[in-house]
């Protein structure tokens, strides 16, 4: 085991013990700060070098630290001000990006239009951190679950020139679910050309729809709709003009 990884797993343990020590005194009716243990300190002063915001070391612990996003329990611990601080954190440029990714999936547990506004608004920023607006793309899949108009933000982000973007935009729409949704990713499965994104695509469907509809390649889909919206030559007369279906040309 690597030295990096055993102090992570001791700061990891030593936090969940601060944590543990500050619950006993709120269940004795107790209050007051659980100061830093010193190597916590140090960790917390390399999260937070040359950030001038005044945020909870903590939570920037938390943020940055774990190995996956914190659930709404743990984060209840930084109250008051706890969506204050991840709306900063979430949108400052010197904190480091993990912890900016994890705040910014937190703001869907407040499942409200400023954090949707948030969170949608980095979707769309061409010059957000790629790392931060797949954040945001997953956000809109997995939280904000009682809202309306996620599917029209996901639809967008098809457009993107990043395959990545693309099939996070895909996985959330996966997990929206709604007919909305499964139409958006059925239309996109004819214009999608890069190959893993286009697999997942096809994977999907065919889990979704079992044994129930034969599933075309998307060469066919895409012959079909050429089919469909180009004239056909032999329903044209030599003056360029169309003749009628089931009209046979007199020459």
């Amino acid at each position: 085991m690597s030295v990096r990884l055993i102090t992570l797993l001791a700061v990891a343990v030593s936090f969940a013990a601060t944590r543990a020590d500050a619950d006993s005194l709120s269940r004795l009716g107790l209050t007051g700060e659980i100061p830093l243990a010193e190597h916590e300190t140090d960790r917390a002063d390399m999260i937070t070098a040359g950030n001038p915001g005044p945020y909870d070391a903590n939570l920037l612990l938390v943020l940055s630290l774990f190995d996956r996003d914190p659930n709404p329990e743990e984060l209840e611990h930084f109250e008051p001000g706890l969506r204050e601080q991840l709306e900063a954190i979430a949108l400052d440029e010197d904190v480091m990006c993990l912890a900016r990714t994890r705040a910014l999936s937190a703001l869907g547990y407040f499942d409200d239009e400023q954090a949707f506004d948030i969170v949608v608004s980095v979707a769309r920023d061409a010059d957000a951190l790629h790392r931060l607006r797949m954040s945001a793309l997953w956000t809109l899949g997995n939280r904000f679950e009682n809202r309306d108009g996620r599917e029209p933000i996901l639809e967008e982000a098809l457009g993107e020139a990043d395959h990545t973007l693309r099939l996070q935009a895909v996985l959330s729409l996966a997990e929206i679910d709604t007919e909305k949704a499964h139409q958006i990713i059925d239309s996109h499965r004819i214009a999608e050309r890069h190959v893993a994104v286009r697999s997942f695509l096809r994977d999907l469907l065919e889990k979704r729809e079992g044994a129930s509809r034969v599933i075309l390649p998307e060469g066919a889909l895409r012959g079909q709709r050429v089919m469909e919206l180009r004239p056909r030559p032999d329903l044209r007369d030599e003056a360029g003009g169309e003749i009628a279906p089931g009209k046979k040309e007199v020459r």
